[in-house]
């Protein structure tokens, strides 16, 4: 069997999967959001369709290589944790009740900060007259919103 082989209809439904993992792990890679919670830790959640982690470990940990964070799955209840100057890695079972997003979280006094600044910031670069929510929602997916601090209409 040639796994090239895409008139396989296994091995097209396959490809089609990865492809579509591969796509969300890149817009995720995009759209996560850190807060810095009230212990120091940096903290993001995410809820993708697919198991991402595997994909945007690797990402973060080279982008952040001196940072302690954590990268939450909610679907899974699974979390990447990076240790500053460690190998990061995968561990299962985690849940926090009550937690669907980061904004859940207690945010040290900077993070609140940035928050109240940034979204001053994207409320005030808008300009009405050419708002296009379709627009919006193509680049950043609707179902992202709940972790974005410029998209928290009680923030």
């Amino acid at each position: 069997m040639d796994l090239r082989d895409l008139s396989d209809p296994d091995i097209l439904f396959a490809a089609k999967a990865a492809q579509r993992c591969r796509s969300q792990a890149h817009k995720i890679t995009g759209l996560i959001r850190f807060s810095e919670l009230s212990n120091g830790l940096w903290y993001a959640s995410i809820h993708p369709d697919c198991d991402v982690l595997p994909l945007i470990g690797k990402h973060f940990s080279r982008r952040f290589p001196d940072t302690r964070f954590v990268i939450h799955d909610l679907m899974r209840s699974s979390a990447i944790l990076h240790e500053a100057g460690a190998p990061w890695r995968i561990v299962e079972g985690i849940s926090l009740q009550g937690v669907s997003s980061s904004l859940d979280l207690p945010a040290s006094e900077r993070e609140n900060v940035i928050r109240d600044q940034w979204k001053t910031y994207f409320e005030r670069i808008a300009i009405e007259a050419r708002k296009n929510p379709s627009l919006q929602r193509q680049f950043m997916p609707k179902k992202y919103w709940d972790s974005l601090p410029e998209m928290d209409p009680l923030a």
